[in-house]
């Protein structure tokens, strides 16, 4: 029975040539289509599968009510860590980074790569594969990093970068030379909290181009406006622009100013000190 239809067809395609080839090459189009098509949906349906928990991970984002207050795809950082605290049963974990381009240095070896200043839960909650390294604590500490094969690579030659010292220098900072002084002032107080103006003048000639301002404040911050919490770390709190944000260049001469809301004990001093502004004192 097979052999007749191997015959049948056989005889279709020698008596018919061009129709035949017409139908096997619309065929064979259709199929590599079809596969093509699974081969997307697979892959879509894949993406960020391996990552922990995947189902009940969530991205958190904020309706700003003055347009252009800050990205529409995240937040403002001390959300989450409010949410956290506040609901322990309903949190689990939270993931808070923020991403900037650095010079990433090994001895004279220097690249100009995207990297992110992150909490340290990253490994934690993700569930990312270590090549070397221990995932249950994969930062040391707050001055710890984690970083791809590629790079360990372009900077080591090895792929074990484990107890390696890397260097990281923000591209906007470390070389400018400007005078500036950086002023806070409590525009309310009530009895639990505050709301706070931090200004920045620029008093040289020359413009600051993009900052990063560091203080100590013996409160918590809760929520900021006009900048982006890059690390808490005890009593020591990091801001600094929004990229592309209209206060992220300060002409000489002018000034800009970014706020937050405290949260504060009974009888709690509500002023900052060690202040520095592209990591210069001021």
């Amino acid at each position: 029975m097979l052999k007749n239809y191997i015959l049948v067809a056989i005889r279709q395609f020698t008596r018919h040539k061009v129709f035949s080839a017409l139908n096997i090459f619309c065929l064979a189009i259709g199929i590599s289509f079809c596969l093509l098509v699974g081969e997307y949906v697979l892959r879509q349906y894949a993406v960020n599968q391996d990552l922990r928990n995947i189902g009940n991970q969530y991205l958190l984002k904020s309706d700003w009510k003055i347009k252009n207050t800050g990205p529409e795809i995240t937040t403002v950082g001390p959300v989450v860590k409010a949410l956290k605290k506040d609901y322990p049963d309903l949190v689990a974990n939270y993931f808070r980074f923020n991403p900037v381009t650095n010079v990433v240095s090994a001895g004279d070896r220097h690249f100009k790569e995207d990297v992110a200043i992150s909490d340290t839960t990253l490994i934690s909650m993700y569930g990312y594969p270590l090549l070397y390294g221990d995932p249950r604590h994969a930062f040391a500490n707050s001055s710890s990093a984690v970083i791809s094969e590629e790079l360990a690579l372009k900077l080591y030659g090895d792929r074990n970068a484990i107890g390696k010292l890397v260097t990281l220098t923000l591209t906007t900072g470390g070389t400018q030379d400007f005078t500036a002084a950086v002023t806070q002032a409590v525009r309310a107080q009530w009895t639990d909290g505050s709301t706070n103006d931090v200004t920045i003048q620029n008093t040289g000639t020359t413009a600051i181009n993009g900052w990063t301002v560091t203080f100590d404040a013996p409160f918590e911050i809760t929520t900021v406006w006009n900048a982006q919490l890059v690390s808490h770390v005890g009593t020591k709190y990091t801001f600094s622009n929004i990229p592309g944000f209209w206060n992220a260049r300060i002409a000489g001469g002018t000034s800009i100013d970014f706020g937050f809301n405290t949260r504060l004990d009974v009888g709690q001093a509500t002023g900052i000190s060690n202040v520095t502004l592209n990591g210069k004192a001021v």
